[in-house]
């Protein structure tokens, strides 16, 4: 029996993948990534997996690659049921101490998705800054247009790690306690 602790951050494991694809499904559907493509991906040296547990359920998890000069965020997502709590803040958190201690930026690109506007309102509030990308993400053909690859616009959000005196007092003002 687990006890009512959380949300913690810890290195995504293959245990945590079922709660990972079922989040995937129920934000994505059949556009999200696959146990498959998980596992694929996290096999890369550079790429990391870190999941929010609340319970030891998973409540959120973020998929990044180390770059030379960046953190570049593959993967974000909550479940919908624990957005607006702790689970994201918590991995938000670790994730701009990691790119402090390593002297690199935070950046992530996310396909336009109007069901994903709490999302961005979320890297805005947690001090990233925004640009829209215009015809940045290639989508899947309509079955009328077979041919012709369609486009779909893109959010980039990045946090600058010299932002980092500004930390301290984001997690005071962001923490619901």
């Amino acid at each position: 029996m687990s006890k009512n602790i959380g949300p913690i951050a810890s290195w995504m494991q293959k245990r945590h993948l079922k709660g990972i694809t079922q989040i995937e499904e129920a934000n994505h559907g059949w556009e999200g990534w696959s146990e498959k493509d998980f596992v694929r991906n996290l096999r890369d040296k550079n790429i990391i997996g870190m999941v929010s547990l609340v319970s030891d359920v998973v409540g959120a998890y973020v998929v990044y690659e180390l770059r030379e000069k960046e953190i570049f965020i593959l993967k974000w997502e909550e479940a919908k049921e624990l957005a607006g709590s702790r689970v994201g803040l918590v991995l938000m958190q670790t994730m701009k101490r990691k790119a402090v201690k390593m002297k690199k930026d935070v950046k992530g690109v996310f396909p336009e998705y109007r069901e994903d506007i709490p999302k961005y309102q979320f890297f805005a509030k947690n001090g990233f800054s925004s640009a829209l990308r215009r015809n940045f993400f290639p989508s899947e053909p309509d079955l009328d247009e077979e041919i012709e690859k369609k486009w779909r616009d893109g959010y980039e959000f990045k946090w600058e790690y010299s932002d980092f005196k500004q930390l301290d007092s984001e997690e005071e003002k962001n923490d619901p306690k």
